[in-house]
């Protein structure tokens, strides 16, 4: 005769396994949460960059002065407008908006806060122009910083904000 053999689990076994996944969600939880902010701002940041790509590229190929303009200086990330300037032969043109909640970027130059960045013709600048984009709820986040030179090349880096991102600074 062979034994008694139950299928099933056992109160012990059961509660070993509960415990074991409350182990690892506790360890997991955090890390995920960062990895969201990381991944949001970094999409922020290449969105923000593909328009200003974009502005750049219709400038040259419009042989027009293209301004991406935003609401306030420490608001790139929502609201934003692309639009060809108004000359005396024509009108000012809205080519693109962009928007995106929950982040926060902030611009600057060599004067101080921008909300706009206009390209000339030819894809160049005036001035230098800095933008961050960061979290506006974890600082400790990585935020990016898109760096605009005079020639109009837009360079990628990461920062660290010093404080929650109503300045991003």
């Amino acid at each position: 005769m062979s034994g008694n053999h139950s299928k099933g689990l056992t109160l012990i076994e059961l509660l070993v396994v509960i415990s074991l996944i409350s182990i690892f969600v506790t360890v997991a939880v955090p890390s995920f949460k960062s990895l969201i902010h990381t991944n949001r701002i970094q999409t922020a940041a290449n969105e923000l960059r593909s328009v200003l790509l974009y502005a750049r590229s219709e400038a040259v190929s419009r042989g027009v002065s293209v301004t991406v303009k935003a609401p306030t200086t420490t608001d790139w990330t929502g609201g934003l407008t692309v639009s060809t300037v108004k000359t005396p032969v024509m009108s000012a043109e809205v080519l693109r908006r962009y928007d995106t909640a929950g982040l926060a970027a902030t611009g600057t130059n060599t004067t101080g806060s921008v909300d706009t960045v206009v390209f000339r013709p030819n894809g160049t600048l005036e001035k230098v122009v800095t933008i961050q984009v960061c979290s506006a709820s974890d600082s400790s986040s990585t935020g990016k910083l898109l760096t605009l030179s005079t020639s109009g090349n837009i360079v990628m880096s990461d920062f660290t904000p010093s404080s929650l991102a109503t300045g991003c600074s």
